[in-house]
């Protein structure tokens, strides 16, 4: 980005050029992404992150989140996503990326997560059809899989069973111990 002759002070230059590159490094990003290519992409949020003295903006860090996530670091990820989830005006401003988010959950096959973020982005008149669809998606497979742990249940003995039901509430219990 080249300075505007006669356009103000230098402070001026120095945003234009940093408002410049963000633009690029996110198209790149965003590129990168539809290749496939979610390590280079995060390396490339991550170095702009380490050479910039302002705070990204909400959508880098929220890309990142989803290389992350396809690279099997949900949790890296997640932790990027935070501030959208904790973000009062979320769904008024940033419905692209909770969308976004929703289909990465969708695609890791973290259903229940990709649930939560269809129902509260099917509120909006925009989103209402395709988040509803996207969510019936999550319903189906959910059900599904709650019909196959009934049905291997059901060819438990009730000794069995009592050992499976212990071994979940254990499972369940740790999961709430850890956060998840």
């Amino acid at each position: 980005v080249e300075a505007v002759p006669g356009g103000g002070g230098g402070g001026d230059d120095a945003e234009a050029q940093h408002a410049g590159r963000l633009h690029c490094v996110h198209m790149l990003v965003e590129l990168e992404i539809e290749l496939g290519r979610f390590a280079e992409a995060a390396e490339r949020v991550s170095t702009l992150r380490s050479s910039s003295e302002a705070a990204l903006p909400l959508e880098l860090d929220i890309k990142e989140g989803v290389c992350y996530a396809y690279l099997g670091e949900l949790k890296r990820g997640e932790a990027l996503w935070k501030p959208l989830r904790l973000h009062p005006q979320r769904l008024n401003l940033y419905a692209d990326l909770m969308y976004e988010v929703g289909l990465t959950y969708h695609t890791l096959d973290k259903l229940r997560e990709a649930h939560a973020m269809y129902r509260e982005l099917s509120q909006l008149a925009r989103y209402a059809n395709t988040a509803n669809a996207r969510d019936g998606e999550c319903l189906l497979a959910l059900q599904r899989e709650q019909h196959l742990v009934s049905a291997a249940l059901a060819g438990l003995t009730a000794r069995e069973m009592l050992r499976f039901g212990s071994a979940l509430v254990r499972v369940d219990a740790a999961r709430v111990e850890a956060g998840a």
